[in-house]
């Protein structure tokens, strides 16, 4: 634990905080910079529901949908963050329809 009155503790920890947070940051851009896991963060968005509507029968289940949904807004925010020029990508990987959906239609016609 950090003893805020300690100036160096507090120095040492923020430097941690931001050495971890740049490795985050080049993460992220290796993932963005691949089809496929542009793809996977594009699916855990849709699934999050990040860019729809939370209502809930109750209380509860719109507060757990507004939860799942917080983690996908966190994702379209650090990319925003970290590489603005592929935020139109996650979201066209949003709006993709899923493969199996894409199947179940097909085998409809």
């Amino acid at each position: 634990m950090t003893n805020l009155a300690d100036q160096r503790q507090v120095e040492k920890r923020t430097k941690d905080i931001k050495k971890q947070a740049a490795r985050h940051d080049d993460g992220l851009r290796a993932m963005l910079a691949s089809k496929p896991a542009l793809g996977y963060l594009g699916a855990l968005v849709r699934e999050s529901q990040a860019m729809a509507n939370v209502v809930g029968a109750t209380e509860q289940g719109a507060m757990f949908r507004e939860g799942r949904r917080v983690l996908g807004l966190k994702i379209m925010a650090d990319v925003q963050r970290v590489a603005p020029d592929k935020l139109a990508s996650l979201i066209a990987a949003v709006l993709e329809q899923p493969e199996e959906e894409k199947n179940d239609r097909s085998d409809d016609e």
